[in-house]
């Protein structure tokens, strides 16, 4: 495992082919712990989903939708792409046999090494996250937040001296949120106060109390650094992270969906995926020594 320092903003993280064990295990598990974590279901759309976060972290299940032999390739081209090649790969399998995992092991680069599922789901996890923790993916965060600009998908309001004061939610997270309100109404919202607010999340409403940590003037508005209530958190969290955690997949599925898909043919020898990705460099076949795991899915759109 390699350590490649604690980024400020931490590293995303993502899962490629994850099986239903894998999302709600140990997806579900960092989740609750903080990390950014996000799920690509199709490797066709991973290459365009990585390319834009370089510095990333991706864990790829190998056991279906291509061959050993495929996925070798697949990951091996990471090397040839320097838009690809900072991205910190590791796989996970339960079905590979012993002469590939070794293939993997010897002749790609896998900082995140082969991590093999085995019965003890929970050692699977907590060698995943110890991975995630050496080389920096929650960063100096604390807290994932969402980037919000719907005001039909997240706002809120409260009661103030029988004003209703509107705010427009910028970013949110578990511990609290940033939003913007009139400077009309500078004389009620005070820093250290605190205040019943109405929060839209999605189609439901909570009302939860916050504490007001810092204002900011922004022109015509003001920026406020609201910060839940250990009550409110206690109550809320765990629906917060899930609401949170659905708006950033929903947000990273329809970027990946509008990306152009990766249309490469993963059986050919890796000097020729060379050749297409990075002009013509010369690669030697390192894929002749895989055996078949059985029934494996081909590759589609070839």
């Amino acid at each position: 495992m390699e350590d490649r320092g604690k980024p400020i903003f931490g590293r995303k993280v993502f899962f490629l082919n994850p099986t239903l064990i894998i999302e709600n295990v140990i997806i579900e598990r960092l989740r609750a712990l903080e990390y950014e974590v996000y799920k690509i279901e199709n490797y066709a759309e991973c290459k365009p989903v990585l390319a834009e976060y370089e510095d990333s972290i991706c864990f790829v299940n190998i056991d279906d939708q291509l061959t050993p032999k495929q996925w070798f390739n697949f990951i091996k081209s990471f090397e040839f792409d320097s838009s690809l090649s900072s991205v910190f790969l590791g796989v996970i399998s339960a079905k590979t046999k012993p002469q590939n995992k070794e293939q993997f092991l010897l002749k790609t680069k896998l900082p995140g090494g082969f991590v093999t599922i085995n019965h003890n789901i929970d050692e699977v996890y907590i060698n995943i996250e110890k991975i995630l923790d050496i080389n920096g993916a929650k960063g100096l965060r604390k807290y994932v937040r969402y980037e919000n600009s719907d005001p039909e998908l997240i706002s809120a309001n409260c009661f103030i001296n029988d004003r209703l004061v509107q705010f427009e939610v910028d970013d949110l997270s578990t511990a609290g949120f940033a939003a913007r309100f009139s400077n009309g109404f500078l004389k009620l919202v005070l820093k250290g106060c605190d205040y019943n607010v109405n929060l839209k999340l999605g189609r439901k409403t909570i009302t939860i109390t916050v504490s007001v940590l810092a204002l900011k003037p922004n022109g015509k508005d003001t920026t406020a650094v609201l910060m839940f209530s250990p009550d409110a958190i206690s109550q809320y969290k765990d629906y917060l992270r899930v609401f949170i955690c659905k708006c950033l997949q929903r947000q990273m599925d329809v970027f990946a969906k509008s990306s152009i898909k990766d249309m490469t043919n993963y059986s050919v020898e890796i000097k020729e995926i060379a050749k297409e990705e990075d002009g013509e460099k010369n690669t030697s076949s390192e894929t002749d020594s895989f055996t078949d795991m059985g029934d494996l899915e081909e590759v589609k759109n070839q």
